[in-house]
């Protein structure tokens, strides 16, 4: 089956598949943005400056995964959206869906990891509400 051919029965399934996909990306994206601009503040905060080698080292591995995981899931849309009238390829294909989705799970893999280590470095944002981190 090539890119170029028109949609069958079974390019429907893989055109649902697809924009079950999207919705799902429509939902967990703004997440990781907000945890993107949450890292980008920290070093703002005042006892930013207090953090000791190993718990810089861990902010910057969380701020890095948060903000590759921010390009890695934003890139399926803006692909499908730039691929046709570049290529005059479908915008769905069944090679399509598979690339789609092994970056969206890159993605989700590194938006764990920021998530994950946003809370190693907790004396970056230590406030009133959570007396424990400070």
């Amino acid at each position: 089956m090539n890119d170029t051919e028109p949609m069958a029965g079974h390019d429907h399934e893989v055109d649902e598949q697809f924009r079950s996909l999207m919705e799902g990306l429509r939902t967990s994206l703004p997440g990781v943005q907000v945890l993107f601009a949450f890292l980008l503040t920290a070093p703002f905060q005042t006892k930013f400056s207090s953090l000791d080698r190993v718990e810089r080292t861990t902010f910057t591995v969380a701020f890095a995964a948060a903000g590759l995981a921010s390009v890695l899931l934003i890139a399926p849309s803006i692909h499908q959206r730039v691929r046709a009238p570049m290529t005059g390829l479908r915008r769905q294909s069944q090679r399509h869906l598979r690339l789609t989705i092994w970056v969206v799970l890159a993605g989700s893999m590194f938006a764990g990891r920021g998530d994950s280590g946003d809370g190693l470095s907790r004396g970056a944002w230590c406030t009133p509400a959570f007396p424990r981190s400070c």
